[in-house]
């Protein structure tokens, strides 16, 4: 334990006991601050086993502020023996009320122990049956001494991962247990009630506010939840998106989906993007697999999934709500050691289907396993490919305890030892099969299984947990290992790579931290030797080399345990464990830097300042639509990854100049293509006038140009109609520019008066077989449309501009002989004039203002007619009805009516009057 005096610029310590015991709890008296009571713990979790008890866990008071520490574990009425994990907590409002939480070895003397197991002389506590110490012990004297008040044993359920009391700060008979639920006491202890409003389950805090013990907030597997009324009621944990991932599994759906198993929960499923304008919570659901094990949903039937659920595995079809079992060996083994095991499997189950042959799914235990019919029936391809080390393999109660069993023991399948943890097919080859355990050895099979050979790194040691083996997307001799052994006390990232079967390996983890391992490293599907790690805290690296140097690509991700990656369409996925799933959109500009060799800097910043400015080349951007159904749904959302084209672009000096990035449809035979939008780093917007703006006159505002990276989306929507500053008020969406058809284009981005220039393509989303005819029929039908709201707009100006005139002819010839006559006239004039207006928009409602319901109390005009037919032609990828082409031709005729009109007023009594 150590203590600052001064907020945590320097420290000491003030309480250790040795290298293999810490403090797990510290509870103050805030009466008397100096007093304090701590509770030690020889606890460790072994890659093969969790011991929970040691010699040395005990409780410790001191009444200097920590200046000298007395052990009270041996005080009258604490258990003897061997004694687990303790929480300590204080009665605020009766602080020598002390409370202290445990599971003990006793002396068979007590509790359920000695209440249910009399007589049996051969039976000792902890290894036949419970702990005879386990209890809630309470101390009126500030731990001079102490009674046991509560020895339930829904209190002591894997007591190493639970075991906490918290004491109300108000009321001192109020005290509360976590566990699998939360129990609270109203009588100081002697009986619990469960609070059953919980969200999830698994507790492990509880803050209750000192000053309204009505409030309290709860932390657990599935979050974070508040009570304002003392737990009758809870909030929901389905704002956070704090999932642990354990691997990042997609699908060959368009878009495509991501699953994962999430511990303490579902496995789940979600869509990488929706045609919403957002990824909503109801568009998730639940695969195969459970808290725990691997997904694999196959390519051609997309509702059938595979997984893995704690140690079993079944098989769903989505389309019939159907779940099948198709274990291995389906024996249930919960609370079974290695020693009765047939088959051992990690917790985080591995299974895949070949990318070679859908129909053919791999799994392993010790053994790799084989199925080509579902799992209707399994072949073993192998034999033990781990070090099968039989002194870690944890013996079955009842039995003799021990070197690394505590008091109680964890065998819920997370600690299974000597199994394969990592297994993998080559994408290259058929047949080439890898393999990595969880006691450190890796196997390769070259013939499908036949044969197996040892081919561990020389210096990859003992009990180092192979998490995955990557083979390469484009050499079958090209592997690369990610491995750890964090659960010995070392966080040194470990990577190796071959690119001969494993015959000779290199290492490639320089780069990394020193005190950061790595979970994963993969392959980029397109570049060779585009690499993407995972690391336990400083997030995603990216290798533009093979690895020989790291760049971190964390950007906003944040700080959480990268268990998996996966390379999909162009993006990286990650799963987290602790902050759900992530993507990042879009690694073209990595490829083309592998591609060119180019060497990014050494801190990370890109690529080197005399690479010059770059312009990357997008990728083909599908044409997306999104809010296609305009539904509303409440709770969790995510964001869509961007729909327009993102152009990415470099600059290695902050400009001098304006930096401006102009679309231009692709030209034909070497002609110059024309001109769509232009965008300017120091553009500005147009100020309110009186005048009609045309946006393809504009260049707008809105390029990034700072020194680095940049991105830039552009929604691939050609200039609006013209309009005024502040915009013609619509009933529903303003007019907008038309989206642009599939096609080729190019992007001139012009730096300090040098210009650069890519091409790019827009491509239909894939999901619409519309020939290319129909969307340039039905493009070149927008603009017509858009050039009409154009129209309208410009004869509303001629409209004010003569309504203008008026008011000045009329000033004119007041005070004349002829004023009358002029301000007659100039009325009826004016009139005729609001007759057209009101045709072509209509006006009254407030542009200012936006009251755009205002527009159902007043019709709406030929304006809004335009403008919704605009919408709705645009709305999917087709041509135009025959309809939408009739009231196109009918409102346009109606329009040209009132243009003519207005034509007319202008070569007669206007120009005569004014």
């Amino acid at each position: 334990m150590y203590r600052s005096r001064d907020g945590g610029e320097t420290w000491e310590r003030v309480l250790y006991i040795d290298d293999e015991t810490g403090v797990i709890d510290l509870v103050m008296d805030r009466s008397a601050p100096g007093t304090l009571y701590a509770a030690t713990w020889n606890g460790r979790r072994f890659p093969w086993t969790i011991k929970d008890a040691g010699p040395r866990n005990g409780i410790w008071k001191t009444a200097d502020g920590g200046d000298t520490w007395e052990e009270i574990s041996a005080a009258p009425g604490l258990p003897a023996g061997l004694k687990g994990r303790i929480s300590l907590d204080i009665s605020r409002s009766r602080p020598n009320r002390v409370w202290a939480l445990m599971t003990a070895e006793g002396d068979g003397t007590g509790g359920l122990y000695s209440a249910d197991a009399p007589g049996q002389a051969d039976w000792q506590p902890c290894r036949d049956y419970y702990c005879s110490g386990n209890g809630l012990y309470r101390s009126e004297d500030g731990g001079r001494s102490w009674e046991r008040v509560a020895d339930n044993p829904n209190f002591f359920q894997r007591p190493w991962y639970y075991t906490h009391v918290v004491a109300d700060p108000t009321d001192p008979d109020v005290v509360y247990v976590l566990n699998t639920s939360i129990w609270k006491s109203t009588d100081g202890g002697e009986s619990f009630t469960a609070l059953t409003t919980l969200p999830h389950g698994d507790h492990h805090a509880l803050w209750i506010d000192p000053t309204d013990s009505r409030r309290m907030l709860g932390g657990g597997d599935g979050g974070a939840t508040v009570t304002l009324n003392g737990g009758r009621t809870w909030s929901s944990v389905e704002n956070q998106p704090t999932g642990q991932m354990y691997n990042a599994s997609v699908d060959d759906d368009f878009p495509y989906n991501v699953c994962a198993p999430q511990q303490d929960n579902t496995s789940i499923c979600v869509p990488s993007r929706s045609d919403e304008d957002a990824i909503f919570d109801y568009q998730r659901w639940t695969t195969a697999a459970a808290e725990n094990g691997g997904i694999a949903v196959h390519p051609d039937r997309l509702d059938v999934s595979y997984g893995g659920d704690h140690h079993w595995i079944s098989r769903v079809d989505r389309s019939t709500g159907e779940r099948r079992w198709i274990s291995v060996w389906g024996e249930n083994y919960y609370g079974t050691g290695e020693d009765q095991l047939r088959y051992r499997q990690v917790w985080d189950v591995k299974l895949f289907l070949s990318p070679h042959d859908p129909g053919v799914m791999y799994t392993a235990t010790q053994y790799v396993h084989r199925s080509t019919d579902e799992g209707e029936s399994w072949e073993d391809i192998s034999p033990d490919l781990t070090r099968a080390d039989e002194s870690r393999f944890e013996a079955t109660p009842p039995s003799d305890r021990g070197e690394y069993w505590g008091l109680t023991r964890e065998n819920v399948g997370i600690e299974w030892y000597a199994a394969i943890a990592s297994i993998a097919e080559s994408p290259v080859r058929e047949g080439v099969l890898w393999t990595g355990s969880n006691d450190g050895l890796v196997y390769i099979s070259t013939d499908g299984g036949s044969s197996w050979e040892n081919v561990t790194p020389p210096d990859m040691e003992a009990d180092t947990w192979v998490s995955v083996v990557e083979p390469s997307r484009h050499d079958p001799a090209v592997a690369y290992v990610s491995a750890n052994r964090h659960m010995m006390g070392d966080d040194a990232p470990s990577v190796w790579a071959t690119a001969d079967y494993g015959a000779t390996w290199r290492r490639i983890d320089a780069g990394f931290p020193e005190d950061d391992f790595v979970w994963v490293v993969r392959e980029d599907d397109e570049q060779p030797g585009l690499l993407y790690a995972g690391a336990e805290w400083s997030g995603v690296w990216v290798s533009l080399d093979g690895g020989e140097n790291w760049h971190s690509l964390r950007l906003n991700l944040p700080v959480t345990p990268v268990r998996d990656l996966k390379v999909k369409e162009g993006d990286v996925v990650a799963a987290t464990h602790g902050r759900s799933h992530w993507i990042l959109d879009d690694i073209s500009p990595l490829r083309q830097l592998a591609a060119a060799g180019v060497a990014l800097r050494g801190d990370g910043g890109g690529p080197n300042a005399d690479d010059g400015v770059r312009l990357f080349t997008p990728r083909p951007t599908i044409r997306f639509r999104e809010m296609v159904t305009r539904a509303t749904f409440g709770g969790l959302l995510m964001p869509n990854p961007p729909s327009g084209v993102v152009f990415r672009y470099y600059l290695p000096h902050a400009p001098e100049r304006e930096v401006q990035l102009s679309i231009h449809e692709a030209g034909d035979d070497g002609a110059e293509g024309e001109e769509i939008r232009t965008f300017s780093s120091r553009g500005a917007t147009p100020e309110p006038g009186p005048d009609p703006i045309d946006p393809a006159d504009l260049v707008e505002p809105g390029l990034p140009a700072q020194a680095g990276a940049n991105a830039f989306e552009w929604d691939m929507r050609y200039p609006e109609p013209v309009d005024w500053v502040p915009k013609t008020l619509y009933r529903h969406r303003d007019p907008y520019g038309p989206l642009a058809p599939p096609g080729r284009y190019e992007a001139r981005l012009t730096v300090d008066g040098e210009t650069f220039s890519v091409p790019f393509e827009i491509v239909p989303d894939p999901r619409v077989s519309t020939p290319q005819a129909e969307f340039d029929e039905q493009f070149g039908f927008l603009i017509a449309i858009r050039e009409k709201i154009g129209e309208n707009h410009r004869a509303v100006a001629r409209i004010h501009s003569l309504r203008q005139r008026i008011v000045e002819a009329t000033e004119a010839a007041a005070g004349t002989e002829g004023a009358a006559d002029v301000a007659r006239a100039g009325a009826e004039l004016d009139a005729r004039l609001w007759e057209i207006e009101d045709q072509l928009r209509q006006f009254r409602p407030s542009r200012e203002h936006r009251a755009k319901q205002e527009l159902i109390n007043w019709p709406v005009r030929l304006d809004d007619k335009f403008a919704k037919l605009l919408e709705h032609a645009e709305a999917s990828d087709a041509a135009p009805t025959s309809r939408d082409r009739m009231l196109f031709d009918d409102l346009s005729e109606r329009q040209e009516e009132q243009i003519e009109e207005l034509g007319f007023i202008e070569e007669g009594e206007a120009s005569t009057l004014l």
